[in-house]
């Protein structure tokens, strides 16, 4: 059974989902476009024994962020999650995340690497820096052209249209971009959420190297369909891993949280 909860900190307020009666603590960071909720496949695996599950909604995604498109900054997002383990007097914890849900991850560990136990990563972005994403808000001038082409569709089918033929994008990445932002209110969660999540990037190396130092097994699931985050993505940080397990499972980008959590159910010792 999972139990709604917020927590409030610094003017912004956390939504999540809590389950399991485990001793160890496992954080759940979902990807664009879901809820806390798509981890509830965890609590019929040997997850809800082993762990206290706490999965948390990103901002614009359930997470209320008060600040319009204000960044949040990794500083705030660390100082966040502290107060609230604090709070709930968790010591050592593991995180698994999904997506654009491993910035979020990524940020906690580069700062708290001593804490950490195990670090799950499904299809992770945030380990290099999405060419698309660093034009869209790497600039003032880009991020208001951005912005204005919230409301122009014609804008996304040209963009999508050239980044194919000049091979930036891949055709199957592009229809289904296309498919998913065809309504004014989903282009406006792209760009609330990729503002506010501007500035949770990492250095991959320094993270390598605390994970290293501080004996943390990393686990990262890439799907063999997947055009969207690839084995290239990852290798930034994994290159310097030394405690690591890479998985390459039968599934596209969108198929591959229920494929991961198939896998840790069928290998409970691999965390």
């Amino acid at each position: 059974m999972w139990d709604e909860r917020t927590y409030d900190y610094g003017g912004a307020r956390l939504a999540y989902l809590e389950s399991g009666t485990g001793p160890e603590t496992l954080l759940a960071f979902h990807g664009f476009g879901q809820h806390a909720d798509v981890f509830r496949s965890l609590e019929n695996t040997f997850a809800a024994q082993k762990y206290r599950i706490f999965s948390f909604s990103l901002f614009y995604h359930g997470s209320h962020w008060p600040y319009g498109v204000r960044p949040l900054e990794p500083a705030f997002l660390s100082d966040m999650m502290e107060a609230f383990l604090l709070y709930r007097q968790v010591g050592k914890f593991s995180i698994i995340a999904y997506s654009i849900g491993v910035k979020y991850a990524l940020v906690i560990a580069n700062r708290q690497p001593d804490r950490i136990k195990n670090l799950v990563m499904i299809a992770p972005d945030g380990i290099r820096l999405n060419f698309w994403y660093r034009i869209a808000t790497g600039t003032w001038l880009a991020r208001r052209l951005f912005r204005l082409s919230v409301n122009q569709e014609r804008i996304f089918h040209w963009i999508a249209t050239w980044g194919v033929k000049l091979k930036l994008i891949h055709a199957s990445t592009a229809r289904f971009a296309l498919s998913q932002l065809g309504s004014v209110e989903k282009r406006k969660k792209v760009f609330d959420t990729w503002m506010v999540m501007r500035k949770l990037f990492i250095n991959a190396d320094l993270l390598a190297g605390s994970l290293n130092f501080q004996n943390v097994f990393v686990i990262i699931f890439l799907g063999d369909r997947d055009k969207i985050i690839t084995e290239d993505h990852v290798q930034p940080l994994t290159r310097h891993l030394e405690k690591k397990k890479i998985i390459l499972l039968p599934a596209g980008h969108h198929q591959l949280i229920e494929a991961a959590v198939a896998w840790l159910h069928e290998n409970p010792d691999s965390m």
